[in-house]
């Protein structure tokens, strides 16, 4: 995919060193249903509800199985374009109010705070973590506008519903923001991509104050 820098604001990586094992953090668990009748399990972390597993709706054939094989689908998740990932996270049962939806590159940070900037806890053990607060954050790869794949194993990339301010999109092609977490690295990034580039989907909605 293509990468652009202009000033700060299209690459962003946030570096943390790894925090004490120990953390006095509240964390509950749930579940949440498609429309397809596909249980997803939930973490709730300080005030959000976020999916623990990659999404695996399919709306419509703008959806990709990574490599083309369905069976990835059932392992990893879909991959979306930008424009499905927006309309995903409205399909899920008992969600009259659409609490539900792509997360803000806000979502992301307040997260991160919530852990203590833990993104080695964050991970599955699958991709180089420990998995501790249940968000099990793992492969997942992406397919490049050109319709090649990356392996799923070699990154998680999550859509965010934000871009880049209207007024520098003319420098760039590719103005759309998502985050991205690598198997050997515990660093939370976000980079930016076309809206043709497919990654996988996490929902989150806000539960209160707790």
């Amino acid at each position: 995919m293509k990468k652009n820098v202009i000033g700060s604001l299209l690459l962003t990586g946030i570096a943390l060193a790894k925090a004490p094992a120990f953390k006095q953090i509240n964390i509950e668990h749930s579940q949440i249903k498609d429309q397809d009748g596909t249980t997803y399990e939930t973490v709730i972390i300080g005030n959000q509800e976020w999916m623990a597993e990659n999404l695996d709706y399919r709306k419509d054939t703008s959806t990709s199985c990574s490599g083309d094989l369905q069976a990835n689908c059932k392992e990893y998740g879909r991959l979306y374009g930008r424009d499905t990932a927006i309309k995903a996270c409205s399909f899920f049962e008992n969600d009259k109010d659409k609490r539900w939806r792509l997360p803000l590159r806000a979502d992301w940070n307040s997260l991160l705070e919530s852990v203590k900037g833990d993104v080695h806890g964050l991970k599955s053990e699958s991709f180089g973590g420990t998995n501790q607060y249940g968000m099990g954050i793992g492969p997942g790869g992406s397919r490049e506008e050109s319709g090649s794949y990356s392996l799923p194993s070699s990154l998680a990339g999550f859509w965010t519903i934000d871009s880049v301010p209207i007024k520098d999109r003319q420098k760039t092609e590719t103005p759309w923001y998502y985050v991205r977490f690598d198997p050997n690295r515990d660093l939370m990034q976000f980079q930016n991509a076309s809206r043709q580039t497919k990654f996988s989907v996490r929902c989150v909605r806000t539960v209160g104050n707790k």
